[in-house]
């Protein structure tokens, strides 16, 4: 178990040798690393940890920031918050972190009050605390071992249904951790079909004599995909091409839904022709239908078809496609293709993907996709792309749901034993549910959290940016003074 120690005064140290010392827990096998202040603790969040401790007067950030970005930053960590001696400010910073879906709570003086102490809070099961039922009656040894389990069960997945409808996918979550030593046997002849680096090279980018696409330019190429209508994915491809062109990086953002465009609406663009003019390979076309963002030097559309009455499955012959991309990635530093829910139908998409660097795969929290999402990863593979290239974004997040690593899992479930666990895909970005904000912006052609320098969506193209070689400049942050800021003033007595 990996947990992250965040105490203020330099606290972390001691508390983290006090922790060590005690072998009847198991923390003796735990690796902490310890922080002192805000910036420290966000600078974390790529370590993935599987616990954070956050002490209520850690310096830096405003608490209400800090409290409303913690989960998103460590969507797949057990957060617990210790608050101390409790009093009128101590009480405010608790109903606070309640409203922030953060109800792994330890009060009074180290370790805590009973029954929910430190140690409680640290070895219990977050969807536990979540429900509001923390069970304290485990023994010891179950405690241990739920803590080092490899696959651990989720009940969310359960409950997230009607009690009468037990589907097999359901069951496979379930006996999950009791196949765990299978999959230890079958791994090693699964693992014969993962190719080498010269097969995957063959693979993705095709060999000699067969019609396959090269890549013949630099940059980075992303796409943007969702396992169904409606969780944000041309919400995600546009938001963060308006990142990375408002930190001076190039990038041209394609609407391959061909079968009902989009991106032009959100730009207020009323091109006369889109992405069907270059059909046939045009290419002397391309200057014609490219046109900038209003406002953002940087940022480049290539919008939909405009003309309706050409077929979608018609418009591109094979490996046009693949020769327009290289066309963009030889002017542009990010290519960003925006594709139909149902990308895997798609005949057109196929040589696309098969160029990628980067997948986001766009998910949401609902129950209605947790059945979906399990699906969803083996059709990206479908197009002939490694695991590796896959990041999950978790749209919609709400920290008063179930923790991200719910939907990890269900993203993953169809691979283990499949795929190595270090090339397994990841939650990259959770972007909080604010979809009000979103479509209030979206009407005036902008997008929500690009002024916050903590939101999910700079990590994200700083992400993609690095892909291409690239520095990310996030926007400049605010001053830290806690002016006019009650909680800035929490003194713990």
């Amino acid at each position: 178990m990996h947990c992250i120690i965040a105490f203020s005064d330099n606290k972390a140290p001691m508390l983290i040798q006090g922790l060590k010392a005690l072998k009847d827990y198991g923390f003796d096998q735990w690796v902490f690393e310890p922080c002192s202040t805000t910036d420290e603790l966000l600078n974390m969040r790529d370590k993935r940890p599987d616990v954070v401790l956050v002490d209520r007067l850690l310096p830096g950030e405003k608490h209400s920031d800090l409290l409303k970005n913690l989960q998103l930053m460590f969507p797949v960590s057990r957060i617990v918050l210790y608050l101390g001696k409790m009093d009128e400010e101590a009480g405010a910073y608790e109903r606070m972190a309640k409203n922030f879906g953060l109800n792994n709570i330890v009060k009074g003086e180290l370790p805590g009050e009973r029954p929910y102490n430190l140690f409680t809070a640290l070895l219990a099961d977050i969807d536990e605390v979540l429900n509001g039922t923390p069970r304290t009656d485990k023994s010891l040894s179950e405690r241990q071992e739920e803590n080092h389990q490899e696959c651990p069960p989720s009940n969310n997945l359960i409950d997230s249904r009607d009690d009468n409808t037990v589907d097999e996918d359901i069951i496979t979550s379930q006996n999950m951790v009791k196949r765990t030593k299978k999959y230890k046997v079958v791994r090693k002849k699964t693992f014969e079909r993962i190719p080498s680096k010269a097969q995957e090279k063959q693979q993705v980018f095709g060999a000699k004599g067969n019609h396959c696409p090269v890549r013949e330019n630099q940059g980075a190429l992303i796409a943007t995909v969702a396992n169904k209508g409606g969780v944000g994915k041309t919400t995600t491809a546009i938001t963060v091409a308006m990142a990375l062109a408002d930190a001076g990086i190039d990038v041209v953002l394609v609407d391959l839904n061909l079968p009902g465009p989009s991106v032009h609406n959100f730009f207020d663009l009323k091109p006369d022709s889109g992405i069907e003019a270059l059909a046939g390979y045009n290419i002397a076309l391309l200057g014609h239908v490219l046109v900038k963002a209003h406002g953002r030097e940087n940022l480049t559309i290539l919008p939909g078809p405009m003309d309706e009455t050409i077929l979608p499955d018609t418009m591109f012959k094979q490996g046009e496609l693949a020769k327009l991309i290289n066309a963009l990635l030889s002017m542009s530093t990010v290519v960003i293709v925006d594709t139909p829910s149902n990308f895997w139908d798609k005949p057109w998409l196929p040589e696309v993907f098969q160029m990628v660097d980067m997948v986001l795969a766009v998910v949401d929290q609902s129950k209605f996709s947790q059945g979906d999402t399990s699906k969803h990863s083996r059709k990206i593979l479908k197009m002939k792309v490694t695991p590796d290239k896959i990041k999950i974004v978790l749209n919609k997040f709400s920290p008063k749901l179930h923790n991200a690593r719910i939907v990890e899992k269900a993203f993953n479930e169809r691979l283990i034993g499949y795929v190595p666990k270090k090339m397994l895909p990841k939650v990259i970005a959770t972007i909080p549910n604010e979809w009000d904000k979103y479509n209030l912006l979206g009407y005036k052609g902008e997008a929500a959290g690009l002024d916050d320098h903590m939101s999910q969506w700079h990590r994200l193209a700083e992400e993609i940016a690095n892909l291409a070689g690239f520095k990310y400049n996030k926007p400049v942050q605010k001053s830290k003074k806690r002016k006019g800021n009650l909680l800035g003033l929490f003194k713990r007595g």
